[in-house]
């Protein structure tokens, strides 16, 4: 399965396969040109961005 992000609504789009038209599933928007991404790395991606580390070195993590 492969992922890629909306610009427009900052929302998720998922397929099956990375060929062909890809459009958003919310609001339409035309996604077929930007770059896929597979949803196992988008992982490691997103825990690395829904985190902060406080200057005391205490983790915070945003669901």
């Amino acid at each position: 399965m492969f992922r890629k992000n909306c610009y427009s609504c900052n929302r998720p789009s998922f397929s099956s396969s990375k060929e062909g038209q890809w459009l958003c599933p919310v609001c339409g928007e035309d996604l077929t040109k930007q770059k896929v991404h597979h949803p196992d790395k988008m992982t490691q991606i997103m825990r690395t961005q829904n985190t902060q580390r406080y200057p005391n070195n205490t983790l915070i993590k945003y669901h």
